[in-house]
């Protein structure tokens, strides 16, 4: 099975090898960042016009790109699941998954994450390295859990929500829908939908409309 990796920076990075380890063969990239070619020593395309066509060559894809772009991975992802290629989730060898937990489509798992028992995650989301999440939390479609944040039991967190490095959610916490919870909040109450919230306890620092 030859495997496309779309986005070519950092979280591409760490993909690779958790694909290689379980057997599957990457086998090209696509960046619109032209200047990446020279970091990957596969088959590159930064031609957004021809990505339909250089796409339909391979048998699977990961979607590899973070941060507040959970909207955009979403939508490239369906755009590669419709030309018929396969989404595949990549899950690092270390992290703990409870055999209760409920993974979506195109879900990423680094390395030392910990995700507790009747835990169920969306589609398209990502959890970063050393992640705890603790029993019964609800994480959406498209949500990027970045190292280290630390999720207490029956947490919800909306579609397309970023969690910053080292920050913390108490029980039973509702992150709304495209918020964004800086590095190293302590979040103590719920956070409205497309709210960034930062701090120890966390409060509001802006509102954006979109992602």
């Amino acid at each position: 099975m030859k495997v496309l990796l779309y986005g070519g920076t950092g979280l591409a990075k760490l993909v690779r090898p958790i694909l290689e380890q379980d057997g599957y063969a990457v086998a090209a990239v696509f960046d619109r960042n032209e200047a990446l070619r020279s970091e990957w020593q596969l088959e590159f395309s930064a031609d957004e016009a021809r990505l339909d066509e250089f796409a339909r060559r391979f048998d699977a894809f990961v979607v590899c790109i973070g941060g507040v772009h959970g909207k955009e991975r979403k939508r490239i992802s369906e755009r590669l699941s419709g030309l018929g290629l396969f989404a595949l989730q990549a899950h690092h060898k270390s992290a703990y998954v409870a055999r209760s937990a409920k993974l979506g489509t195109g879900v990423q798992i680094m390395a030392r994450a910990a995700i507790s028992e009747l835990v169920e995650i969306g589609n398209w989301s990502i959890i970063n390295i050393n992640v705890a999440i603790d029993h019964e939390c609800r994480i959406g479609q498209g949500v990027h859990i970045m190292g280290s944040a630390a999720l207490a039991g029956l947490v919800t967190v909306k579609d397309f929500a970023a969690i910053g490095t080292n920050a913390s959610i108490l029980p039973r916490v509702t992150i709304g829908e495209g918020a964004i919870v800086g590095a190293g909040a302590v979040v103590t109450k719920d956070v409205a939908p497309y709210t960034t919230v930062v701090g120890c306890p966390a409060k509001p620092l802006e509102r954006h409309r979109t992602q």
